[in-house]
């Protein structure tokens, strides 16, 4: 019985630590340098941080996947892009995938900005979004806001973008003001 116990306990511990181990870090704290990035997207265009040097932007990470909180949670973006837009702030969405998956999803959601396929997870990794299990790697929800000197305004983990206050929130953030 002891054994028995002693098993379960270990089993327990080692499934913490490979929990643990699985996840990628911690998001960029504000003010630092945003981690770089360089993938192609849904649109099939390159997309880098360089690229978009002087501009704001949001950047979303999400698991890119068929849940209705998923769905919710693109759309929304979606749908709030405009208003996004409106603030001079580019938007984009980061799927750890391969570029045709990005495609494909862009398309069924009507995405009218570019998903982009990190195909190995590193720029997941780089932001402290990826959460890898060892047989499968996405992304953890994550909304990054980039200032235009390319340095790290504001992080939300596991954001519950997919509810209309968040949106509103992002938003404000996004905001001269900030209201």
């Amino acid at each position: 019985m002891e054994i028995v116990l002693l098993l379960m306990l270990a089993s327990a511990v080692g499934f913490i630590i490979w929990a643990n181990l699985s996840q990628s870090g911690t998001a960029p704290v504000p003010g630092s340098a945003a981690p770089p990035f360089d993938l192609e997207g849904s649109d099939g265009a390159r997309h880098s941080l360089s690229a978009l040097a002087g501009k704001r932007m949001v950047l979303f990470f999400f698991p890119q996947d068929d849940t209705p909180e998923c769905i919710a949670a693109i759309t929304r973006l979606r749908d709030a892009h405009g208003a996004i837009a409106a603030t001079s702030t580019a938007l984009l969405a980061f799927g750890v995938g391969s570029r045709e998956a990005a495609g494909k999803y862009a398309a069924e959601h009507a995405l009218d900005f570019p998903l982009l396929a990190d195909t190995d997870g590193k720029a997941a990794r780089r932001y402290g979004a990826l959460i890898n299990t060892g047989f499968a790697k996405f992304a953890r929800k994550l909304v990054v806001i980039i200032n235009p000197a390319g340095r790290v305004e504001r992080t939300y983990r596991d954001i519950e973008i997919d509810t209309p206050g968040h949106i509103e929130a992002l938003l404000g953030s996004l905001r001269p003001d900030g209201l």
